[in-house]
């Protein structure tokens, strides 16, 4: 990019952004171009009042920290109306990154979590304890205290990054009511109760969300994290922890103890101070590991530093294979459907007796396919809803004679079949199967004229071919007409 700032910051490429700013890796001119980070206010969003406010805040908090165990701010401006500030250049692994690339070693050993975690602790504590320009304690929550905001650098040093949304004594910018601030899964519970008796939180909600962090880095497991984030806080208002010990029986009770006691639902049961903290892990590893330093946390991250970034991560979940969904064949070609042959009925509803069968596709019952089953092309164009009113059946061109009644009204029941005749030889009557809706009845020789039976002969005398000599006199009488008819027309006009 080659852009400077203050003729002093030359900024080579972006690292990061998020919704207020971007991150930029950048050459320090004035110490020997030793590397820095810019972070710098978004160009549309530097000229809003509150967006700038804010992020002029984050850069003053952050400035007034001074400690080994918090990222450290060199220098805060603004260039082009847009306001950035230059923090240190961190190498190593974020806390998140440390404890997905346990994953396959059983998690983080103990001693060292408990080494992470009280770096941590001590940069709360140097939070917690600052104090403004005229010497007023500040107050200062981070209210952000996740695995993605704390750092392990390459020598071993703890971090604390990013107090974009920390809260001061004396800030006249609050949060909203109805809004809650920080990441879901290591919030405390107190941040979640937003009505109007709630008390104000302290820094005992920085302690909690630590105590989260320490309960995943000792267990290899997630505490509050559920399928949605409504489940999420659901799990937080309970708080209902369980002990390290069952789930790591070779964990140091000393640690278990100093864990369990940070995330207590009651924050008068929580820990007053970070300091507390250090004290009770600094007990524990000393008597444990007294000489885990800062050279030992650099030779774990380097080890882990060498997997790759997804060697790390749980296992997924087979996820089972699509649903094979049924379609229906494609369409033919549409034909001329005046030549086009189509089955008689017992064909075209073939092997649809009984219960409703698929066909074409289609769930025969509600829908019906003309011509669905048929030997010949299928000309129906679709799919068709039944109505009360609807023939259900298929249309014969002329000098074809169907072998069976061929309509059957929606609607109007089936005529019960006739009794069969009596026979000597079987002198006991059988009984025949009810007709199905869309099948046609079963051939029989009734005794009596019905209506199915004389629509069936109603649409044989239509279709039937008329014998030649009535042809022929019907074409004599019109002829003769025409005749008589041109003479009267003649003799009128005359």
């Amino acid at each position: 990019m080659n852009q400077l700032l203050e003729g002093r910051y030359a900024i080579e490429r972006r690292i990061g952004e998020g919704g207020m700013a971007e991150v930029f890796l950048a050459r320090d001119h004035a110490h020997a171009d030793a590397p820095v980070v810019v972070k710098r206010c978004r160009a549309h969003l530097a000229y809003e009042p509150e967006t700038a406010k804010l992020f002029l805040r984050e850069a003053r908090l952050a400035s007034l920290i001074v400690h080994p165990n918090v990222v450290r701010v060199d220098a805060t401006g603004e260039q082009d109306g847009q306001p950035y500030l230059v923090m240190e250049y961190l190498q190593g692994l974020t806390v998140r990154d440390v404890f997905v690339r346990a994953i396959p070693d059983g998690g983080v050993p103990q001693d060292v979590a408990a080494a992470i975690v009280l770096g941590v602790a001590r940069g709360l504590g140097a939070a917690h304890s600052a104090v403004d320009e005229q010497g007023r304690p500040m107050g200062l929550v981070h209210r952000d205290v996740s695995p993605h905001n704390l750092f392990v650098t390459d020598s071993g040093q703890v971090k604390v990054l990013d107090f974009g949304i920390a809260k001061g004594a004396f800030d006249a910018t609050t949060t909203r009511a109805g809004h809650v601030k920080g990441k879901a899964s290591y919030l405390a519970p107190e941040q979640l109760d937003l009505s109007p008796e709630a008390r104000p939180i302290d820094a005992r909600v920085d302690l909690f969300a630590l105590g989260i962090v320490a309960w995943e880095l000792f267990t290899a497991k997630r505490l509050f994290k559920r399928g949605t984030e409504a489940d999420t806080i659901a799990a937080i208002r309970t708080a209902r922890v369980g002990d390290p010990l069952s789930l790591r029986p070779d964990l140091d009770a000393g640690y278990a103890a100093t864990i369990m006691r940070m995330l207590s639902r009651d924050p008068d049961d929580r820990p007053a101070h970070a300091q507390e903290v250090v004290d009770g892990l600094e007990t524990t590893l000393a008597r444990r590991a007294p000489d885990l330093d800062e050279k030992a946390l650099a030779a774990y991250v380097a080890k882990l530093r060498d997997r790759a970034p997804t060697e790390g991560r749980a296992p997924q979940k087979p996820q089972p294979a699509p649903i094979a969904i049924p379609t229906a064949p494609p369409r033919p070609t549409p034909i001329d459907e005046s030549t086009a042959p189509v089955a008689p009925p017992h064909l075209a509803w073939k092997g649809l007796e009984g219960a409703p069968q698929p066909v074409d596709g289609s769930v025969v019952g509600t829908w019906a396919v003309a011509g669905a089953g048929s030997e010949g092309p299928d000309v129906s164009g679709g799919f068709e809803p039944i109505g009360d009113d609807d023939i259900v059946g298929l249309p014969l061109p002329f000098g074809i004679t169907p072998e069976v009644p061929t309509v059957h009204i929606v609607g109007v029941p089936a005529p019960a079949p006739p009794p069969p005749q009596p026979v000597a030889q079987a002198p006991t009557a059988v009984a025949s199967a009810p007709t199905p809706l869309l099948a046609p009845s079963t051939p029989s020789t009734p005794s009596t004229p019905t209506p199915r039976r004389e629509l069936g002969s109603l649409e044989r005398m239509l279709h039937a071919r008329p014998p030649a000599w009535l042809i022929a006199a019907v074409l004599a009488a019109a002829l003769v007409a025409g005749v008589v008819l041109s003479f009267t027309i003649a003799t009128l006009l005359g």
